[in-house]
């Protein structure tokens, strides 16, 4: 069984860098992240590695969650309209020039970006979690830096480095 003590040091180490994830996938993202948590504390043993186990758990709740939202809203458009509410802009946890060219590039390069850098995830992990091979997800998260770059005004700048799929 997990130890409080394991699990307090999952929500620091982890927690705000999933809750960021998830501020830029879904509209619940406070309600995923504690049901990550809950399906962490549920688990026999703590896992090896922990980042890659809580982001998979945390994208396979957002699946779950487009699944069911897509059930609701056929139910509700039979009913009556739908109205979309917009996630909170503010997440307060990088500054606003990195957020903005976050928000200009591909959802999935987005992802991408962030589960290597603040999910501190190996390709191999990052493909597991996002359904693509491990020299895709390396040849993507390339491909993100070069959007980034520009967007940024770091052009003539290399941004991260090669890390071998672990």
């Amino acid at each position: 069984m997990i130890s409080s003590e394991q699990l307090a040091n999952a929500i620091d180490r982890w927690g705000g860098r999933l809750r960021y994830w998830l501020l830029l996938r879904t509209s619940n993202a406070d309600d995923i992240l504690q049901e990550t948590f809950c399906k962490l504390v549920q688990q026999k043993r703590f896992p090896e590695r922990p980042a890659a186990w809580l982001f998979q758990v945390a994208a396979n709740l957002i699946r779950e969650e487009v699944r069911r939202d897509k059930r609701r809203k056929l139910r509700e458009e039979k009913v009556a309209s739908t109205e979309v509410v917009q996630a909170p802009a503010d997440i307060g946890l990088l500054h606003a020039e990195v957020q903005d060219a976050l928000q200009k590039i591909q959802p999935e390069m987005r992802d991408i970006i962030l589960l290597k850098i603040w999910g501190e995830m190996t390709f191999a992990e990052i493909g597991k979690t996002l359904g693509l091979s491990t020299a895709t997800a390396h040849r993507r998260y390339e491909e993100a830096l070069a959007q980034l770059r520009p967007l940024c005004g770091a052009e003539d700048v290399r941004i991260g480095t090669y890390e071998s799929a672990r």
